[in-house]
């Protein structure tokens, strides 16, 4: 393809990454459009309320920041990175949802950058890799995948392209520290989010591929074949490593483990690929229907290169193929679906440049704009309220229903306002995001109430280890929330826990007060606010129940 081939002259970085057909100039204000499309899709969602996951990350970041262990001082069942992403943006940014939220975004826009770099450097193409980051700036912010939320595949996204481009510079440049690079982000990956291994494959599949052919052509000896695999694998071990010793010095290696797999492994098995299909497919379908015109033509396009024997289009379906494989472990959450979005990004950008070679020379400026404006546009059209119209409150209870997130903010500040940071709080629900905006400390290290109510196998041992921790730190208020998708019951765990903490509550605790969950959020209602608080109380006419431990 002629057209949008270009040679490089060897030389610096800046010489290797500018010298195209589009000069530096020209690809700044392409870039600086972009920036502004990126920044415009966002300014609706920088404020929308912090969501389950967010909540427990911010809250374990504040633990650690404060000298606490993960898995110890505080529990969830994801590897433990994204703990530290928000402890390091916690160091630079407010405990809110708006101060997670620019952190989020900001992290976003270097994932756009690497991915320019990325199809760039690939593809020898500076169309094609401003077209993918064109892409990639108004896919990434979709409801579908939910974009604006700062969960564990948002953040995996970045040490993936970069893994992705490290490898790309070590086939094309050859110099062997880029495949220890690429293998530590690969692992920086996998220890965000366990499905990163999928995404990687590829990468280890990809550079085993090109080393091989190399190998067969005589380019490459066997000998230096087995080196550059074994330093790829070294960094990936290196920063394994690494963690799991922390965790072993700190004495949380068998918590680490758990927590990290074995309770996920648990948790995936509550659901299957056969399960959750009419989800993915639905999920897909929903994602297809905002951007379509970033999907389609790259899709074909890229078809149209693996029938033309053109390896770019290969290489961009393959790395579709295996973001898919990620998220098919498990149930089907939206997020999971941001999994895909380098992927469809880069094929985008690929494929749709590929297609102007068919475009007659007098039409391919018709074209591109009705594209561009088509892949801005059409998602504006499809999410009008989620861009434009709706508040960030009404945003989330559009996307979560009945779940407490905006409600929890104003019980964050208020608990915030009526304890001190020497008091501990019990959440009877999995809100953790409420310990996060009031920056007060669980009663225990179960944030999140779930695994004590789902019959995992350890799922009575978690009960009476956080019935022990209740009754050592005396908590100060406990608030009861009375939501099934906040407590995940199954109906087969014994509710031992909840026998306790209504006893507690009877002989211990007042109702202080109650909230509402309401559209667009839901407000404090005092008892003295209250009328026949006591028969209101009896017949659980508030979901959100706040008790205060009484005076001696």
């Amino acid at each position: 393809m002629k057209l949008l081939k270009y040679s490089r002259q060897k030389g610096n970085l800046a010489s290797f990454y500018f010298e195209s057909g589009f000069s530096l100039r020209l690809t700044l204000v392409f870039l600086s459009a972009i920036i502004f499309i990126y920044i415009l899709l966002r300014v609706n969602l920088i404020n929308i309320p912090l969501d389950r996951d967010e909540g427990v990350f911010g809250y374990i970041g504040q633990v650690i920041n404060d000298n606490g262990i993960p898995y110890v001082d505080a529990i969830d069942h994801k590897p433990p990175i994204v703990f530290y992403i928000y402890a390091f943006a916690l160091k630079f940014f407010p405990p809110s949802a708006k101060g997670v939220h620019l952190f989020l975004h900001l992290y976003n826009f270097l994932t756009l950058i690497v991915l320019f770099f990325v199809v760039d450097i690939y593809s020898k193409s500076r169309l094609m890799a401003l077209w993918t980051v064109s892409a990639y700036a108004v896919i990434s912010s979709s409801p579908i995948v939910q974009g604006f939320t700062a969960s564990t595949e948002m953040f995996m996204l970045l040490p993936i392209s970069l893994s992705l481009l490290f490898i790309v510079l070590a086939i094309q440049k050859e110099r062997l520290y880029y495949f220890i690079l690429s293998g530590v982000c690969g692992a920086l990956s996998f220890w965000i989010k366990q499905t990163g291994a999928f995404i990687i494959l590829f990468v280890v599949l990809y550079f085993i591929n090109v080393l091989t052919w190399r190998v067969l052509r005589k380019e490459k000896s066997l000998l230096d074949f087995m080196r550059d695999i074994l330093l790829w694998g070294s960094g990936f071990i290196f920063i394994s490593v690494l963690i799991a010793g922390y965790f072993y010095f700190n004495n949380a290696f068998n918590e680490f483990v758990y927590w990290s797999f074995t309770h996920s492994f648990f948790y995936s098995q509550k659901s299957s690929i056969f399960l959750m299909w009419p989800i993915i497919s639905q999920t897909l379908k929903d994602l297809f229907t905002g951007n379509f015109m970033i999907i389609l033509p790259g899709i074909a396009g890229c078809l149209i290169m693996v029938k033309q024997k053109d390896k770019r289009g290969i290489w961009a379906l393959s790395f579709l193929l295996f973001s898919f494989l990620a998220i098919c472990p498990g149930y089907a959450y939206w997020h999971y679906f941001a999994q895909l979005l380098p992927a469809l990004s880069v094929t985008s950008g690929i494929g749709t440049v590929y297609l102007l070679q068919f475009i007659p020379k007098k039409s391919r400026s018709a074209f591109l704009t009705l594209i561009i404006c088509s892949i801005i546009f059409v998602p504006f059209l499809v999410h009008y309220n989620y861009y434009v119209r709706n508040s960030p409150e009404e945003n989330i209870r559009d996307l979560f229903k009945g779940n407490p997130f905006q409600e929890s903010i104003e019980l964050g500040k208020y608990i915030k306002e009526q304890t001190t940071d020497k008091d501990t709080i019990f959440i009877f629900g999995s809100e953790a995001q409420i310990f996060f905006y009031s920056e007060r400390k669980s009663a225990t290290a179960f944030a999140l109430i779930y695994p004590l109510l789902t019959s995992f196998p350890k799922y009575m041992e978690f009960q009476h280890k956080a019935w022990k921790d209740i009754e050592q730190n005396d908590p100060k208020y406990i608030i009861f929330i009375e939501i099934q998708s906040t407590l995940s019951y199954d109906g087969k765990a014994d509710l031992w826990i909840v026998r306790k903490i209504r006893e507690l509550i009877s002989t211990k605790y007042e109702l202080e007060a109650v909230m509402t969950i309401d559209t667009p959020k839901g407000r404090i209602l005092k008892k003295s606010e209250l009328f026949e608080t006591k028969n209101t109380f009896n017949h659980q006419q508030f979901p959100i129940k706040i008790f205060r431990k009484k005076e001696n």
